[in-house]
């Protein structure tokens, strides 16, 4: 019985392996929305019963912090010695270095506390003083930067390159409309700086105390 034991446990040794093939990644964090409860960091899982604790910043991107992927997903708990995940962020392949937006889940999803969104955080995902359009609504969505005009649907991105068209402040012109009831309707017409070196970032999402599109723009 042992000799066959031995053998299964060899014959699938590679396999167990694959499933925990760690994939190192640089990940920066920015928390979109808090959780219930206002949770402000939470610990990856590393492996060997470890974590490492992440900050979740609310109008700030975090430092960088080396991670391991498992199958391109990190795993998320509270705090040290929780083996419950509270959060999953699914990592392209390819992506070095990410930033990590975290939203709070709905309670129909517990025990999730918060749903992530990953962007391309490398000099291919945010161009040089350029910017990155986001859209968290669940319907499509049309922003104006500048002299760029871009329609997204539900969960799409779009990397721009820094407005031509600045006044002398280094500032362009930003729109953000969403499609309702088959009709365009104005959310944010205002100007916004572009300023060299830098990139904005451009979230639009669904407010839940207004329960209408909204959209929070940081600069990075």
């Amino acid at each position: 019985m042992k000799f066959i034991l031995s053998i299964l446990f060899f014959s699938c040794a590679p396999y167990l392996l694959h499933a925990q093939e760690a994939t190192p990644v640089t990940c920066h964090f920015l928390c979109f929305q808090r959780d219930v409860a206002n949770t402000s960091k939470l610990g990856a899982k590393a492996g060997d019963d470890k974590i490492i604790s992440c900050p979740l910043p609310l109008e700030l991107v975090s430092d960088g912090i080396e991670l391991a992927a498992y199958n391109n997903e990190i795993s998320f708990v509270k705090a040290q010695g929780d083996k419950e995940v509270v959060a999953k962020a699914k990592i392209p392949a390819g992506i070095k270095k990410a930033l990590v937006m975290f939203i709070a889940a709905p309670s129909t999803k517990a025990p999730l506390l918060y749903d992530t969104f990953v962007l391309d955080f490398s000099n291919k995902g945010f161009p040089e003083d350029g910017s990155v359009a986001v859209n968290l609504y669940a319907g499509d969505v049309r922003y104006s930067i500048g002299e760029h005009r871009i329609l997204l649907n539900a969960g799409k991105t779009a990397a721009l390159a820094r407005p031509k068209k600045l006044n002398e402040f280094s500032m362009a012109g930003v729109r953000f409309e969403f499609l309702q009831d088959s009709k365009w309707r104005m959310a944010i017409d205002t100007t916004v700086n572009f300023p060299l070196h830098q990139q904005q970032l451009f979230v639009a999402f669904l407010d839940p105390r207004s329960q209408r599109p909204q959209l929070r723009m940081f600069l990075l």
